[in-house]
C-alpha cells in the first residue's frame, strides 16, 4: 500500500526563497524543487508526500505580528491549534513530519529549552491521539511522527536575533534528541544536511532544499526499512 506522508511545516516547507533587496519579489519554489518534492523523487511511487505549509507557522505560539491585515486570527500561525483540521483534511495519513521550530526560535531567541520541548511534546501527543469518528480504510490506528530539528541559521548574516537563535538551536538539539528517545518518536536533524543557511540566514535556497530532501528521504526509508511500516 502506498504510504501517505504529511509534511507539516513553515516557510521552509512552503518553499519561500530569500527576498532580494535589489529587486524585491516573492518567489516560491515549485514542488519538484522543494525538499518535499526532492524526497518524493528519491522515495519513488511507494510513497506520496503531502504538504501543509505556512510561512511564519510555529510549534505552539500565536502570531499577532503576522495579522497585519486583520483578515486572519493570530492563532492561524499556531501549529498546534491548526493541526487537527490539517490532519482531517489530509487523511489517510501514515506518518506526519513536523518541520517546525524555526519561527519559535526567531520570535524568542531566549526561549527556554524546557518550553521548546513542551511545545514539541504537545504537537507529538496531538498527532498520536488523533482519531476520526469512524475507522478509515488505509489509516493506521495511531499516526507515527517524525520531528525535523531545524536547520542551522545563517552565519553570514549579521543579525543579533539570528545569532542568538542559532546558539539556542544548538543548545536545544541534544535535549531534543534525548526527548525523542524518551518519548519514542522519530527525529531527524536537518542541520546535518543544512548546517548553515545562505541568503537571509533563515530560508533554504535551491541547493539546501535538494540536500535536505535527500536527507529526509533517507530518514523516511530508515523508518520503513525494518517492518515496512512506521512504528
Amino acid at each position: 500500500m502506498t504510504k501517505r506522508i504529511l509534511a507539516y511545516g513553515d516557510s521552509n516547507t512552503w518553499g519561500f526563497l530569500s527576498v532580494d533587496d535589489r529587486a524585491p519579489q516573492l518567489e516560491r519554489l515549485p514542488f519538484e524543487d522543494r525538499w518535499t518534492g526532492q524526497a518524493q523523487a528519491r522515495l519513488g511511487c511507494g510513497f506520496v508526500i503531502l504538504e501543509d505549509a505556512l510561512p511564519g507557522r510555529t510549534l505552539d505560539r500565536d502570531r499577532p505580528d503576522m495579522a497585519g491585515s486583520n483578515s486572519l486570527e493570530p492563532a492561524t500561525w499556531n501549529g498546534l491549534k491548526e493541526l487537527p483540521v490539517t490532519l482531517i483534511r489530509n487523511v489517510p495519513i501514515d506518518l506526519v513530519i513536523v518541520g517546525l521550530g524555526t519561527n519559535d526560535l526567531l520570535q524568542d531567541p531566549e526561549l527556554e529549552i524546557g518550553t521548546y520541548l513542551d511545545r514539541v511534546n504537545s504537537v507529538v501527543k496531538q498527532i498520536r491521539s488523533f482519531q476520526l469518528p469512524l475507522p478509515l480504510k488505509g489509516m493506521p490506528q495511531s499516526l507515527s511522527v517524525l520531528v525535523m530539528a531545524p536547520p542551522g541559521f545563517g552565519g553570514a548574516v549579521e543579525s543579533p536575533t539570528i545569532e542568538r537563535a542559532e546558539a539556542q538551536r544548538a543548545m536545544i538539539l541534544p535535549e531534543l534528541i534525548k526527548h525523542a528517545s524518551d518519548q519514542s518518536y522519530h527525529l531527524v536533524n536537518a542541520a546535518q544536511a543544512v548546517p548553515t543557511l545562505a541568503g537571509d540566514g533563515v530560508h533554504l535556497d535551491r541547493q539546501a532544499h535538494q540536500r535536505l530532501g535527500l536527507h529526509m528521504a533517507g530518514a523516511i526509508e530508515a523508518i520503513y526499512s525494518t517492518t515496512g511500516h512506521a512504528e
